[in-house]
């Protein structure tokens, strides 16, 4: 994705909105949560990452529901291999 700077204001309560469009193509749904990173003068807010139980990361999409616990796709492949399965 290429690199997008835009300048918001910060209203009374020190709230800035993030463009739907670019919500969408970031694939931020409403009541998401974000990480707030700061740093030397910065600030970084991006889509919170959520490893799976096993530890692994994937895309959004590549995670499924098992007991309650949250499974991705590359972790089902590799417990798969590892089981002989593949």
């Amino acid at each position: 994705m290429k690199n997008i700077v835009l300048t918001r204001r910060l209203d009374k309560l020190g709230r800035i909105t993030i463009p739907a469009n670019l919500r969408k193509s970031l694939n931020i749904n409403d009541s998401e949560e974000l990480e707030i990173i700061t740093g030397a003068n910065n600030i970084i807010i991006r889509k919170q990452i959520n490893p799976d139980i096993f530890g692994n990361i994937d895309d959004d999409n590549n995670y499924f529901e098992y007991y309650g616990n949250r499974i991705s796709k590359k972790s089902i492949i590799e417990l798969s291999k590892i089981a002989g399965l593949m």
